[in-house]
């Protein structure tokens, strides 16, 4: 994984999507959360927030 480049751009240097998603044993929580913005999450925060989404 390291020859590949995947660790490049991303925080802490790895992701759990891709190839790397092989070493990944569990996820608690949401996935769009660690692999970026959580769209669910965000949409509920804006949508109490008088926003509609």
């Amino acid at each position: 994984l390291i020859g590949r480049g995947d660790w490049q751009g991303k925080a802490g240097g790895y992701a759990i999507q891709g190839a790397a998603e092989a070493y990944v044993r569990s996820l608690s929580g949401s996935f769009s959360c660690v692999v970026g913005l959580p769209l669910n999450e965000t949409r509920l925060l804006l949508t109490a927030a008088g926003w509609r989404a």
